[in-house]
């Protein structure tokens, strides 16, 4: 067995529709969340699971199924290949199985001492990243192994570049380019969470790519309840767009590594649809980065950087 572990870490997806309320519930009910006390944290958040549930596993029906799963499995495969046979790359996710402290239970009795985390959230937030941190940081120790966690990768050239080339074939000389990232809400915001900043220099960075005179503007998606979030919103920005003449329209996430349902329903039909309804003619979305080799390219190497940064090189070698 491996004598270091690498977990590439996420939310997670429901893989069945009685999966869909426990994994809804289990999300609000993290405190990054929801700010409340235990009980009324978990009250709410598993009466607001009962409500969604049902909508929630329709959407789940109508793309087939989360494609997050296969395509972390995947990164983890090839990531492992890449790696030195002494680094076992394992998937381990926050709020659907296999379990962050599920995995390391069994590695830990494996014999692996070390774990290193990798969240696959490309920008540091206190309710992704930082969960991620929190619950391999609290099961490690439970299973007498040292834990560490690779920083985010907002503005990494690799990121960036996978991103510009699965933009770059849908360009057009009058395209506008709407860049699309999940939403956070103020309050976090205001109270020092970095991911909107992080957001902007992703943002940044990526128009930095474009064709000098390529216009873009950012948007945020996903909104849940009544609260106000980081805006704009991606609604409000498409009414803007389609009431100013804008008729053909680039939608490009840059807040997610894989697909999933917010890609696959929030944008291809939400606001695909909106924007046609509105009457821009041309509607097209950019992919995820996952599963291009320039994305891969850049894990491997953001992945040798943290285990450098944690002394963990394989072998010792430290200029691996």
């Amino acid at each position: 067995m491996a004598e270091l572990a690498l977990l590439l870490m996420d939310y997670g997806a429901p893989s069945t529709d009685a999966q869909v309320r426990p994994f809804i519930a289990s999300l609000l009910a993290d405190p990054a969340i929801l700010p409340l006390p235990a009980g009324l944290r978990q009250g709410l958040a598993h009466g607001i699971a009962l409500r969604r549930a049902p909508k929630v596993v329709e959407r789940y029906r109508a793309v087939g199924g989360s494609p997050l799963p296969a395509a972390v499995q995947a990164l983890a495969q090839e990531l492992g290949e890449r790696l030195d046979s002494r680094v076992v790359v394992r998937p381990a996710y926050c709020h659907a199985a296999p379990r962050v402290d599920a995995v390391v239970a069994e590695l830990a009795a494996a014999g692996v001492q070390r774990v290193l985390g990798l969240p696959l959230f490309p920008q540091r937030s206190w309710t992704t990243s930082d969960v991620c941190q929190r619950l391999l940081l609290a099961a490690a120790p439970r299973h007498g192994m040292a834990a560490a966690i690779a920083p985010d990768f907002a503005t990494e050239p690799g990121f960036i570049e996978t991103l510009a080339a699965g933009l770059r074939p849908l360009l057009r000389a009058s395209s506008h380019v709407l860049l699309v990232a999940h939403g956070l809400p103020e309050r976090l915001e205001r109270a020092g969470d970095p991911y909107p900043a992080r957001v902007r220099e992703s943002a940044q960075a990526l128009a930095a790519t474009l064709p000098a005179g390529t216009p873009w503007s950012l948007a945020f998606q996903s909104r849940l309840g009544p609260t106000a979030w980081t805006g704009p919103y991606l609604g409000d920005e498409i009414a803007r767009l389609a009431a100013e003449g804008v008729q053909d329209l680039i939608l490009q996430p840059i807040s997610f590594a894989t697909e999933n349902l917010e890609t696959r329903w929030d944008l291809d039909r939400v606001a695909c649809g909106q924007a046609t309804e509105l009457g821009i003619a041309r509607v097209v979305r950019a992919p995820a980065p996952a599963g291009q080799a320039a994305f891969m390219d850049m894990i491997e190497a953001h992945a040798r950087r943290a285990l450098r940064s944690s002394g963990w090189c394989p072998g010792g070698d430290e200029n691996e």
